[in-house]
């Protein structure tokens, strides 16, 4: 089933942040992400998604 992903750039618009903060994410396993054609960095869109759910104490 295919999914929707973005780059980094994308990503970082999305979150807020900056692209060296959504590489580092990327880098210490807070948010997968998967390299296309050996060096493009792609990230899920629902990955993405889930570091925007709410909290819930």
């Amino acid at each position: 089933m295919p999914f929707t992903v973005a780059t980094v750039d994308q990503t970082a618009e999305m979150l807020g942040v900056s692209t060296r903060s959504v590489r580092r994410w990327i880098d210490d396993g807070s948010l997968p992400a998967f390299r296309i054609h050996g060096h493009l960095l792609r990230i899920k869109v629902a990955d993405i998604e889930a570091l925007l759910e709410p909290v819930t104490s």
